[in-house]
């Protein structure tokens, strides 16, 4: 792997960003954006927000939302959320901007706030800093921290395409509608106790084309009696109604235990120090939960003589099934990316897509990344040349035993055969 995508990678799983060092860097614009694209674009009238708490997803450095809603005299109580808020240049720039602003360094996978702390939560343009894995993991913690009858917005995603827009070095664009289209994912969604809508953005209010995702807070799914039993009598997984002893209830303190995640441990930590920050309580016991499209027991899982045992079963099946989409999605875009360069390529030269050589396509090709692999970088030219693409895919068996230690297993990347 190259030192500069070993350095945006998180976990070495299939990221194509590092949160710590990318946010701010990849962001547009990095102040943030007006309120009035917020109303405009996600479909909402500021005044709704009169008396709701509030959270804004991937905040810009200015927290201009926040500040432009306390300006309009909307007395809501806002928290503005950024990873890059743990650096210190950009908390100051934040609380010069807006010195009554809430400012919190975290990240949307392990949200530092009680269950049901929220009425609203924005995530403007944060989609394009995900992976799907990543997303879905964002996703139920924006519906655990979201009150009952809740909403969270997330968006926009665009609609319509021509060459340039695909091509415009973020691959976040191909990602996003492949997700939004996904059933398996829409119904994993829906199994996380939110109710998921795709509103569509009038064209008068987003010309390119485009739609939302809206979470609604399900009373019935999260009241359910196996979730309610987990007040009482330990973690409840979702999905699979597989419940077992919390930590806390073993004794055990997770704020002591080392849940191998780099950037969450960096989180955690600046938190403790409380720089310039609320410090915020995190229920730790529902840090990780099990990956992969739900699936129910099977029956020969259910002589299983522990909890742990099922638990491993079912995410060693998960694994499999996971692996097996994540490289399908993969051959896709890489598919779709080597397609769409050469017949940018050719168009441009006025040839035939056959007679194009690798000195056209690096030369007069689209400037883009795949993958986060820039099409121009030495070593990716030298496996175009000899028909090879890296491809990265992660084996997500979390460890989970009944002592309530958590921990988790990957590979890293690896590389692939592509056909020509």
């Amino acid at each position: 792997m190259s030192e500069r995508n070993q350095k945006y990678h998180f976990d070495n799983r299939e990221e194509p960003y590092h949160y710590i060092q990318r946010t701010i860097d990849s962001s547009w614009p990095p102040e943030g954006r007006d309120l009035s694209t917020y109303e405009r674009e996600l479909l909402f009238d500021k005044r709704e927000l009169e008396g709701k708490v509030v959270l804004d997803l991937g905040a810009g450095l200015e927290a201009k939302f926040a500040k432009q809603l306390k300006e309009a005299g909307i007395k809501a109580e806002v928290i503005s959320l950024s990873p890059d808020f743990i650096e210190e240049k950009y908390r100051t720039k934040s609380k010069e901007s807006f010195p009554e602003g809430k400012f919190v360094a975290a990240i949307g996978q392990a949200l530092p706030f009680k269950d049901e702390s929220f009425d609203m939560i924005f995530a403007f343009y944060l989609i394009q800093h995900l992976t799907p894995g990543n997303f879905l993991r964002c996703a139920y913690e924006m519906a655990r921290v979201l009150k009952k009858g809740g909403r969270a917005v997330i968006g926009p995603l665009i609609d319509n395409h021509d060459d340039d827009d695909l091509l415009r070095g973020n691959p976040a664009y191909p990602y996003a509608l492949f997700l939004s289209g996904d059933k398996k994912a829409m119904k994993k969604l829906k199994g996380y106790g939110v109710k998921v809508i795709q509103k569509s953005i009038p064209e008068e209010n987003f010309p390119r084309g485009g739609h939302n995702i809206v979470f609604i807070k399900d009373d019935e799914k999260i009241n359910n009696k196996n979730v309610a039993e987990k007040e009482s009598k330990g973690h409840f997984f979702e999905n699979h109604g597989i419940r077992m002893d919390s930590p806390s209830d073993q004794g055990i303190d997770l704020e002591k235990e080392d849940l191998k995640d780099e950037i969450l441990d960096e989180m955690r930590e600046f938190h403790k120090r409380g720089i310039e920050v609320p410090m915020v309580e995190r229920d730790w016991d529902l840090v990780w939960v099990l990956s992969g499209p739900p699936i129910d027991i099977a029956e020969e899982f259910k002589e299983a003589k522990e909890v742990g045992q099922v638990i491993f079963a079912l995410e060693d099946k998960i694994a499999k099934e996971d692996i097996k989409r994540k490289i399908n999605e993969s051959n896709t875009r890489l598919a779709t990316g080597i397609k769409v360069a050469k017949e940018v390529t050719a168009k441009r030269l006025g040839k035939k897509i056959e007679e194009l050589t690798l000195e056209d396509i690096l030369n007069f090709g689209p400037d883009i990344y795949w993958n986060g692999t820039d099409w121009s970088n030495d070593n990716f030219r030298q496996r175009i040349d000899e028909g090879w693409v890296e491809k990265r895919y992660h084996f997500p068996r979390k460890k989970i035993v009944i002592s309530g230690k958590l921990g988790i297993e990957h590979t890293g990347h690896q590389f692939e055969k592509f056909p020509k």
